[in-house]
């Protein structure tokens, strides 16, 4: 829903701009009416001022063009003014509307864990449900490729992941009642048209506003050598085109970097509010 907002706020300010523009143009033409009489092959071409009817010699071409214009230009105006007033209202409408998810959102954190939220039936949500977990075919394919086997770490939901700030992490998205997938393959074309895979620590998808969002934990930060290997993943990300704190979220900790309960919940609560 914010998404189409954000679509009808552009479209307010193009047909404010256009009304500006014509506004401009129709100023620079004659204030006069043309007036276009045809009698089997022959045209002829009349102004109305002051309420006569003048006769406009062919010759005096630039003349019947402005005055074209000005009835072109006068009918473009209507017509975008029209469109204006439709936006506006259209805009005011959206703003009564209630999005679906929110009203899971709205509901208390330490109930949620008791509701089986309502996600639309598409398949990219149905593949989200069913990894949320383990055993699934994702985790089958990641033991081939050697990622499943660091994790070592079982959250309260029964899977594994890394680390035990990774388990902090899962299982307060998981009390929340979001639903993730942990290191999910994802594809990604960089600024200069190349095809990335990637597995970010955490991935959410919204199905009502088409949204992904990701979250990546660094967790050894102080690191040279756990930083020379991880941070250029970030550098990837951006030059994929994801927004820090609306597409990518990022958690770290080291030995003089504490990771608190609290930074989970704050970054989480940012997540909720874009997937909402």
């Amino acid at each position: 829903m914010k998404q189409k907002n954000l679509e009808i706020q552009r479209a307010i300010l193009l047909a404010k701009r256009v009304k500006k523009q014509i506004k401009k143009y129709l100023n620079t033409l004659p204030g006069k009416t043309l007036s276009v009489k045809r009698y089997k092959t022959k045209v002829s071409y009349f102004c109305y001022e002051d309420g006569e009817q003048k006769f406009i010699s062919k010759s005096n071409i630039d003349a019947i063009k402005a005055l074209e214009e000005k009835s072109y230009y006068t009918h473009l105006n209507r017509i975008n003014e029209q469109n204006l007033l439709i936006l506006c209202r259209a805009e005011k409408l959206l703003e009564r509307l209630t999005p679906i998810d929110r009203v899971f959102f709205n509901i208390p954190k330490d109930k949620r864990h008791l509701i089986k939220p309502f996600r639309l039936e598409d398949p990219i949500t149905k593949k989200l449900l069913e990894t949320y977990g383990p055993g699934t075919e994702y985790d089958n394919q990641a033991i081939k490729n050697d990622r499943f086997k660091t994790r070592t770490r079982e959250t309260n939901s029964g899977y594994l992941v890394r680390s035990k700030s990774e388990v902090e992490i899962s299982d307060e998205i998981t009390n929340r009642g979001i639903p993730f997938l942990y290191e999910y393959r994802i594809q990604l074309k960089t600024n200069d048209g190349y095809t990335i895979t990637a597995y970010p620590d955490f991935t959410f998808y919204n199905p009502t506003t088409e949204k992904f969002i990701f979250l990546e934990h660094f967790g050894k930060v102080d690191d040279p050598v756990y930083a020379a290997e991880n941070f250029p993943k970030l550098a990837t990300y951006l030059d994929c085109g994801l927004i820090i704190n609306k597409d990518l979220f990022i958690t770290t900790e080291g030995e003089n970097h504490r990771f608190t309960k609290s930074t989970i919940e704050r970054v989480l609560d940012m997540i909720e509010k874009e997937l909402s």
